[in-house]
């Protein structure tokens, strides 16, 4: 599962999700975050997310792993190297 999300005072709300499959455990893989104006995209393997929220007004930005936040789950799945980010 992948999904695009906002936090806002330590709340999370999941702008959108698809039901992707994660990669294979230790297995090297691209994932992609884009912002241009009100619009994010996340791509992950080609296949992709895209969703507009109008109450963005400041850029930032940052990878979450695994699922240990407000939506349950048991932490970190995932490892990342070589992070970037930049926004329009």
């Amino acid at each position: 599962m992948v999904r695009i999300s906002k936090v806002v005072n330590g709340l999370e709300t999941v702008l959108k999700s698809a039901p992707i499959a994660n990669p294979a455990k230790d297995a090297m893989f691209r994932l992609t975050c884009s912002a241009e104006s009100s619009t994010l995209t996340l791509d992950l393997g080609g296949s992709s997310l895209t969703v507009s929220d109008s109450s963005f007004v400041e850029r930032q930005c940052g990878p979450g792993h695994g699922s240990a936040g407000p939506l349950g789950g048991k932490g970190p799945s995932h490892r990342a190297d070589d992070f970037t980010a930049s926004a329009q």
